[in-house]
């Protein structure tokens, strides 16, 4: 008993004489004194300059703790003069009895008015990486017993980070943050604001963390549970409405020892949009590789647009971006990003493949997708009006630096599809870009009863665009395509073409008038709607001969069994000089152009009645039997007007009669001479 009494004595007075020295210190030393030195020591430790010019606090027992004023810690050499960090104030103490056993317990670390200035120059230094070096050995490190921090308070921080190589710059002001107790395993809440920004006059967002969070330092484990993350873009003159992103998980883990980071679930929201997913990661120190899951459920691209203050395309069909959905899952490495089992929907197409970034240095596209329906023209501008604004439209510009710095490969097949008109299914695309090369090839398509292959190669390379294309068209009907693609029913049959075709230009104005190649077509069991060509040759017999209009009916269509012939094309203008026509009656052969243009046709025809109608209205027709009767076609290509070339029929009677006058005339001349030649011999 007698030997607790006297430890007890001995324990009390220890404290007492701690307590007295403590007072001793705080009574007799002032820390202002000593300024110099613990400058000239952190010089000589790092060779950078400590400026202490606020006042200096000391405090013994039972922390050991130091408050500050402003202070300064400098730059290294070849980083400027500004300085690296500088606080405000600042207050931190060590419990002193701990500190005894080779145990640091930090009190609440408190810092005001930090300012830390990051610069990586040009050469990829740093001026923080001299700071990172080991200043001791591992087992000196290991000596160290463990360290706590009852937690951090930091108000009004910022850092501004500067890559003068690449240009960049961030910012981070008005930071504050607050953490509950720090060091060992136990979990710790953290709160935390800023303002995140690039520089002077960019836009700026509110950054706020809030999460449970684990340092585990020992084991190099850490994790954050019940994360949330905001970031709110501060509106602007130009942007009246200000853009949202929230961030939440349940849960995250790293473990660097395995190399490991694992978040089962997490969710990204942006403008009443939210995106789900899972992640994994492997190797994440020496190489990262990542695996999960991403799922948008059903939402409409126009309100994700209007509330994103983003302009929202005009479309013909107002239901048009009112449906989008995703879900896939993905790899990704440091070198590669790749979405498998691929499922997308836009309104009522649905998407279904791989697709991804196979390398992210070149920015290779991979693809193989299908999709079961697309109508591409309910996403293009509303159709003007008026025909005179049609014609004035402004041309679509060709992407030409996209094109340039596009690199993908990959295959698209789509069951059906809609563009400029035209219905296609069973499209099959293999595309091939690099560099501003495109090359569309092959392509093929069911359409319209027949089938179409072909191959298309953009080259973007240079400052003007180059296009080939080689197109092949078998067995189409063309009633349905010039229906869709003219809105016009004035041409029927089934037709076959083939075509070879080069342009220039930056635009589609330009493409189509330097438009050169060659072309063939072959139609057969067609008809011409709109105008009975036989009827209108009888109708013109009849004024000829002065007498009464056919009784028979126009029929308002001229069928035919073929209609074939090759052109030409020179600055978008074709120009065919074989064109054959073989109808019931009637044959014709013929010339003329065709401007793509204006889309204006301009024919005439030499056309010749070579087997009458038994019956009907045939008889009439006999006289002209071999005569050949010209034809003019005209107009526009969706409509163009066909009838008698009447004043080249005039001119052709003109000659006619002419001719027999002529040979009147010479007649009785003859007759005369031999008369008179008679006369004379006698």
């Amino acid at each position: 008993m007698r030997g607790l009494k006297l430890a007890g004595w001995a324990i009390l007075g220890v404290v007492v004489l701690l307590v007295l020295a403590s007072i001793a210190v705080v009574a007799f030393v002032d820390p202002n004194d000593y300024k110099d030195d613990i400058a000239k020591a952190v010089r000589d430790r790092t060779g950078r300059d400590l400026k202490l010019d606020g006042n200096l606090s000391l405090s013994v027992f039972p922390w050991l703790a130091i408050e500050t004023g402003h202070a300064e810690l400098g730059n290294p050499a070849g980083f400027g003069a500004g300085p690296f960090i500088a606080v405000e104030s600042a207050d931190v103490g060590v419990k002193l009895i701990p500190l005894l056993r080779g145990q640091f317990e930090v009190r609440r670390l408190r810092l005001d008015g930090l300012r830390v200035s990051l610069i990586k120059d040009q050469r990829g230094h740093t001026n923080w990486e001299d700071l990172t070096k080991s200043q001791g050995t591992s087992a000196e490190a290991k000596s160290q017993g463990p360290t706590t921090i009852a937690g951090l308070t930091l108000k009004d921080g910022a850092l501004d980070y500067r890559d003068l190589g690449s240009g960049s710059h961030w910012r981070l002001t008005n930071l504050h943050a607050s953490t509950g107790r720090l060091g060992g395993k136990e979990p710790f809440d953290l709160d935390l604001v800023a303002t995140v920004d690039q520089g002077e006059g960019s836009d700026a967002t509110q950054v706020k963390l809030n999460a449970a969070t684990t340092l585990d330092t020992e084991a190099k484990r850490y994790s954050a549970k019940d994360l949330k993350l905001d970031l709110l873009q501060v509106p602007t003159a130009k942007r009246a409405k200000a853009r949202k992103l929230n961030v939440s998980a349940p849960s995250i883990a790293a473990d660097l020892q395995q190399q490991t980071l694992d978040a089962p679930q997490f969710g990204v929201r942006i403008a009443g949009a939210e995106l789900n997913g899972s992640l994994r990661g492997e190797r994440i120190v020496d190489a990262p590789k990542f695996t999960g899951t991403l799922k948008l459920p059903n939402t409409s691209p126009r309100k994700l647009l209007e509330e994103l203050d983003a302009e929202v395309p005009k479309t013909r069909d107002v239901n048009a971006l009112s449906a989008l959905a995703f879900d896939a899952t993905f790899h990704a490495t440091g070198e590669s990003v790749l979405f498998e089992n691929l499922k997308l929907t836009l309104d009522d197409s649905h998407l279904t493949g791989r697709a991804g970034i196979e390398n992210l240095k070149d920015k290779t596209i991979t693809f193989d997708l299908t999709m079961d329906q697309l109508d591409l023209d309910r996403y293009q501008e509303p159709e003007q009006k008026k025909p005179a604004e049609k014609a004035d439209a402004k041309p679509f510009e060709l992407p030409v630096e996209a094109l340039k710095s596009l690199n993908a490969r990959g295959t698209l097949a789509v069951g059906q599809l809609t563009v400029a008109g035209i219905r296609m299914s069973a499209v099959k695309l293999t595309v091939d870009a690099k560099d501003g090369l495109v090359r569309l090839n092959p392509s093929q398509a069911k359409l319209y009863g027949g089938a179409h292959r072909g191959s298309v190669v953009l080259d973007a390379r240079g400052e003007v665009a180059r296009l080939s294309v080689e197109e092949h068209m078998n067995s189409v009907q063309l009633a349905p395509l010039f229906a869709d693609l003219f809105e016009s029913k004035r041409l029927s049959g089934n037709g076959a073409a083939s075509a070879v075709l080069t342009a220039r230009g930056n635009n589609s104005k330009a493409l189509i008038h330097s438009l050169d190649g060659h072309l063939d077509f072959d139609v057969t069991n067609g008809a011409l709607e709109g105008t009975d060509l036989w009827y209108e040759m009888r109708r013109a017999r009849a004024l000829w001969k002065r007498e009464a209009a056919p009784t028979q009916a126009s029929t308002g269509r001229t069928a035919f069994h073929t209609l074939k012939g090759t052109g030409t094309i020179d600055k978008g203008v074709l120009t065919n000089r074989d064109l054959q026509i073989d109808m019931d009656y009637l044959k014709a052969n013929g010339q003329g152009t065709l401007d793509f243009a204006s889309q204006v046709v301009d024919y005439r025809l030499q056309t010749n009645v070579y087997r009458i109608p038994e019956q009907g209205a045939g008889a009439e027709m006999q006289d002209l039997k071999a005569a050949e009767i010209p034809v003019r076609v005209s107009g526009k290509l969706a409509d163009p007007k066909v009838g008698l070339d009447l004043d080249a029929l005039a001119k052709a009677e003109a000659g006619k009669k002419l001719d027999e006058k002529k040979q009147e005339v010479t007649g009785k001349l003859k007759e005369k001479l031999d008369q008179w030649l008679g006369g004379k011999k006698h």
